[in-house]
């Protein structure tokens, strides 16, 4: 009889078992995190999304992405940081259709339900969080105001009282006012300098630096006529204030009168080179000037504190010894390696000597590839003060066969442009691998440059009537390609630096909407990766070129010569990732 008691007992137990399920099939829910980045960007992001029961992934894609069977509960979404070409990117997180004001936010997934969380990643804004505190208590408006080492104001915001304000502005120096408007004005929203008279100061500012963005540095550039180089008027400058703003004439007060400079450059440290373009082949002037860095951040041109000059280095062999030939006769481009060295390439220059030592015959190509190391920069190795007179090496042959611009990639192969004009043939792309490259150190200076003569390099790209006439080159912030201005195709191409094909396809050919006579000279990618080009009277600034095709210059600057050099300084945040 016990057991039968027992029975209806035992059966209700297991109804009660088969009613409730166990852990394992709990009901589950969904949760949806779609990852969006900014067109042509290239970021990889890095979305961290954590939950019940250690539940962890990471997201690296753009896109969807649904875990279909998330359990039931909270999770978090973090969205972390990324860079890419030198920009830093941020993330917002949103749940639903909320909108999201951090980087990282909590959703909840209940059962049977779908949750939906939405990452964007945006570039990340730089400038000043100020703190204004101490405002009296009838003020109506408080304006803080910022203010460009140059004077340009560059940002304007306002509170009601004690408070917090961003100003985005780029990296830089500034200098930070508060106007505090006091009494019942009703030309409060007229304009910012109706509040300078009646307007009292009496706020504390504290100003710090909130989520840096590499800024677009100051814009050194050449002004000069490539073909008859002694009518150019010099080097100039538009700061990076002017450069964010609308587009206006080069000021006349930041140029500076130079005969002959064809080329500007910086290297690592923020020294300011400049290339003074020759005319006379028995000529012993100065080729470089060097300016410190100071020139640089104070929007300035300091004076002079080294020079290269075109010295001479005697033959070992030759007709009637003894022989003595210049190192140049009328340089056309520099650039510096990863190593800090200098080097300049000439077309014109016609070597003396060949690879045995003997006389060079009358047929050999004109053009020379010279490298001043950077140990003998320092040290300023010279016959006088501050002066290096020779180079460490100077390369002659098919490589530098009439070349005019040149550039380095990531990989530390030297890119050389040729644009000669006769013969037409020496119109190229050249690729010369790094392994093929030296520059020794001319130290004592009584030492001769070594001559040695320089084949054609890995690649020997052939310009097409397309190309036509490579006047400047210019690495793209990754490094990965290289683009050329072409003057008389009056567009800009782009090629893969990797390429193995003799006759590569341009991976873009860009054509500037509007500017049918802007003949580019010259090259220079900012940090954001815009690209800029000097042309025959102006500088335009590009915005991220995503397609082959018509695009609009955004930004103009007048000039009246040719820009024919443009470089930004690379003592910043505007040093390539490649180079850094």
């Amino acid at each position: 009889m016990a057991n039968l008691r027992w029975t209806p007992l035992l059966a209700l137990l297991g109804l009660l078992l088969t009613a409730c399920p166990s852990a394992n099939t709990q009901a589950k829910g969904q949760l949806e995190v779609t990852v969006n980045i900014p067109t042509g960007s290239g970021i990889t992001p890095n979305v961290q999304v954590s939950g019940p029961g250690g539940f962890s992934q990471t997201i690296s894609q753009e896109g969807v992405r649904l875990f279909d069977q998330a359990s039931v509960g909270d999770y978090t979404i973090t969205a972390q940081d990324v860079t890419a070409g030198g920009t830093t990117y941020n993330g917002k997180v949103s749940v639903g259709a909320t909108s999201g004001t951090s980087n990282t936010a909590s959703a909840t997934v209940t059962a049977n339900t779908k949750t939906t969380v939405t990452v964007d990643y945006t570039q990340a804004l730089t400038g000043l969080r100020v703190n204004v505190s101490n405002v009296p208590a009838n003020t109506q408006r408080v304006i803080v105001r910022a203010r460009a080492a140059d004077g340009t104001i560059t940002e304007d915001s306002s509170l009601t009282g004690n408070g917090t304000v961003d100003l985005n502005v780029p990296n830089g120096a500034y200098s930070v006012s508060v106007l505090a408007v006091v009494g019942t004005s009703s030309t409060i929203a007229s304009s910012l300098s109706s509040f300078s008279d009646n307007a009292t100061a009496p706020a504390v500012v504290d100003a710090n630096a909130f989520t840096a963005r590499p800024a677009t540095g100051r814009l050194y550039l050449a002004l000069s006529d490539a073909t008859t180089p002694a009518s150019g008027n010099g080097v100039g400058y538009l700061s990076d204030a002017q450069l964010q703003g609308a587009g206006t004439a080069i000021p006349s007060g930041q140029i500076k009168g130079e005969v002959n400079v064809l080329e500007v450059a910086f290297d690592r440290a923020g020294n300011l080179f400049q290339l003074v373009q020759g005319s006379t082949a028995a000529s012993s002037q100065t080729l470089i000037n060097r300016y410190p860095p100071s020139t640089a951040q104070n929007n300035a041109f300091s004076p002079v504190d080294f020079v290269i000059t075109n010295g001479f280095f005697t033959l070992p062999t030759c007709s009637s010894p003894p022989c003595q030939d210049r190192n140049l006769t009328s340089p056309t481009d520099m650039a510096f390696d990863a190593n800090g060295n200098l080097w300049l390439v000439d077309p014109t220059s016609v070597a003396r000597i060949d690879s045995k030592g003997g006389s060079i015959p009358a047929s050999a190509p004109a053009g020379r590839l010279i490298c001043f190391s950077a140990a003998d920069m320092a040290a300023k190795v010279g016959a006088t003060p501050n002066t290096l007179d020779t180079p460490g090496i100077i390369y002659y042959g098919a490589a530098v066969a009439g070349a005019t611009s040149l550039a380095f990639d990531r990989s530390g192969n030297l890119w050389i442009g040729a644009s000669v004009t006769t013969p037409s043939a020496e119109r190229r792309l050249r690729r010369i691998p790094s392994s093929s490259l030296s520059c020794p150190n001319l130290n004592p200076v009584t030492q001769n440059p070594q001559t040695p003569e320089l084949a054609s390099g890995d690649r020997n790209f052939t310009v097409t009537a397309s190309v036509g006439e490579p006047t400047d080159l210019a690495l793209d912030p990754s490094g990965n390609s290289i683009w050329v201005a072409n003057r008389t195709g009056n567009n800009l191409l782009e090629f893969d630096t990797g390429s193995a094909s003799s006759t590569p396809t341009p991976l873009k050919t860009i054509t500037i909407t509007g500017q049918a006579s802007l003949a580019p000279q010259s090259l220079a990618f900012d940090a954001r990766g815009r690209l800029w080009v000097g042309g025959a009277s102006a500088v335009f600034s590009l915005p991220a070129i995503s397609a082959t095709g018509a695009v609009t210059a955004d930004k103009s600057f007048t000039a009246s010569f040719p820009v024919t050099s443009l470089a930004f300084n690379l003592g910043d945040a505007n040093t390539p990732p490649f180079l850094r």
